[in-house]
């Protein structure tokens, strides 16, 4: 939780920030994306390693954060092994999370490696409170290793918001109390999301910080995007029990994921499906599982999986999904 210092210094960073933009030209903020970030630094650049045997050729100092991590995670979450988060080829990046946890990312190979690839992203625990879709990413990730997709490249990212998921009492925020899925730099970010955030009742679970891309973790998320280029993202939140679905081409959306139906949620200032959906046109699926703490029982887990690789199969070669 933000302390009423600590939101009194928001409110005064603010302003401070609307002042500077109004002198500089609200066209400004009105730049594409890309321009908005051009002279952003991020505090490390991101370096993946990549091996046959990954966890082995870390060094020891980062198989020991490795391994207390994944640790602290099984503890955290029931029914979490501790095997499944650190014999699934995780690596750490460069940037840690506000609080100097691991921000960790694997990719599973396909069985047939050629250049037209499909190349998917899975995202989890970017809410730290929604545990289950912690669970449910190690859980495909699992999967995954096992079998393989026969085309599909996946990079996977089980635990977006370390600080979050294993703080005393699970926090939707990070460490700093922001919303990492309204941090993300957005069109028109500085003009939407702290109105948006007012209008909504200024909830601190929904906090979206003083400017875009302002944490470690969505620098690293940002980074994992831009360097991985996905041509789909799938996110798992909870608990709303529908999916939604961010893309220009609304027409891609599947209708149901297992249990689950189509619900579109519209998009919100600073959100994954805001940011690669509607600006950078890589459609999202954001699952929304029924309960924040556990997994939806292993047929309805495995319907979702299936109708997941299914939508893949049916628009991987579609015009809009070539040409996002």
């Amino acid at each position: 939780m933000i302390n009423s210092s600590k939101i009194t210094k928001y409110y005064q960073t603010w302003i401070f920030t609307l002042i500077a933009c109004t002198s500089a030209g609200i066209s400004a903020l009105e730049e594409p994306i890309d321009q908005l970030l051009g002279d952003m630094e991020f505090a490390n650049p991101l370096t993946i390693e990549k091996s046959e045997n990954t966890y082995q050729q870390l060094m020891p100092t980062e198989r020991i954060q490795i391994n207390r991590f994944c640790q602290d995670l099984a503890e955290k979450l029931n029914g979490l092994k501790v095997e499944a988060c650190t014999s699934n080829g995780l690596l750490p990046s460069k940037l840690t999370s506000t609080e100097g946890r691991p921000l960790l990312s694997t990719e599973v190979k396909p069985i047939f490696e050629t250049p037209d690839n499909r190349r998917i992203m899975l995202v989890g625990g970017q809410h730290g409170d929604e545990l289950s879709s912690v669970k449910l990413v190690f859980n495909w990730l699992t999967q995954l290793n096992n079998s393989p997709s026969p085309k599909t490249l996946w990079r996977v990212l089980p635990a977006a918001n370390p600080d979050g998921t294993l703080s005393a009492r699970a926090t939707r925020t990070n460490a700093n109390g922001i919303d990492l899925n309204r941090n993300l730099p957005t069109p028109n970010w500085f003009t939407q999301a702290y109105k948006y955030w007012v209008g909504k009742g200024s909830n601190q679970r929904y906090f979206p910080g003083v400017e875009p891309a302002s944490e470690p973790e969505t620098q690293w998320l940002m980074q994992q995007i831009e360097e991985f280029k996905p041509d789909a993202i799938i996110s798992v939140h909870a608990p709303l029990g529908i999916f939604d679905f961010d893309s220009k081409d609304l027409s891609m959306a599947p209708r149901t994921l297992g249990p689950l139906n189509l619900y579109l949620l519209g998009t919100f200032p600073g959100s994954l499906g805001n940011y690669a959906g509607m600006t950078r046109n890589v459609p999202v699926i954001t699952i929304e599982l029924k309960h924040s703490y556990e997994i939806p029982d292993t047929p309805d887990t495995q319907h979702m999986w299936t109708d997941l690789q299914n939508w893949l199969d049916s628009f991987s070669n579609s015009e809009a999904f070539v040409n996002n």
